[in-house]
C-alpha cells in the first residue's frame, strides 16, 4: 500500500460452527502490520462494521481507529539512527535477558533474545544506509 494514500481493507470473519459463538462483549479481530523499512506515523481507522449472529441477526459494532508511530526495530537505542552504537550495545547484550535490555531493544529480530543474526541484521542495516 502507499503511504500517501487512503487504502480500503475489508474482512469478513466467522464462527467455525456454534461451539465457538462469541457471546457478549469479546473482541472480535486483532489486526497485526508489519512495516517496511520505513520510519514514520499513521492511522488506521475502522469505518463501519457489521455483525451477525447465528439466527442471522445483525448489529453495528462500535468502530474506532488508532494512530500510531513506526520506529525502526534496528534503532537498538532509539535515537533516531542506525550506527555502530546500536551494534555495540547489541553485542554487550548478546545472550543475555531481556529484564536487563531496558532501556535498550537488541532483539532486532523479535526472536526474543539477542543472538548472532540480530548482529548480522544491524550490520546489514549499517552498510545499507
Amino acid at each position: 500500500m502507499n503511504s500517501t494514500t487512503s487504502e480500503t481493507v475489508r474482512l469478513i470473519v466467522a464462527s467455525n460452527g456454534s461451539d465457538y459463538a462469541l457471546t457478549g462483549n469479546q473482541q472480535i479481530v486483532r489486526l497485526s502490520f508489519k512495516t517496511k523499512a520505513a520510519m514514520g506515523a499513521g492511522s488506521i481507522n475502522v469505518s463501519t462494521g457489521l455483525v451477525a449472529d447465528g439466527d442471522g441477526e445483525e448489529y453495528a459494532p462500535e468502530c474506532f481507529g488508532k494512530t500510531f508511530t513506526i520506529i525502526s526495530v534496528n534503532d537498538v537505542n532509539h535515537d533516531g539512527e542506525i550506527t555502530l552504537g546500536d551494534l555495540a550495545i547489541s553485542a554487550r547484550l548478546q545472550n543475555t535477558t531481556n529484564d536487563l535490555w531496558n532501556p535498550y531493544t537488541p532483539d532486532v529480530n523479535l526472536s526474543g533474545n539477542v543472538d548472532t543474526l540480530d548482529l548480522q541484521m544491524l550490520v546489514s542495516a549499517i552498510l545499507n544506509q
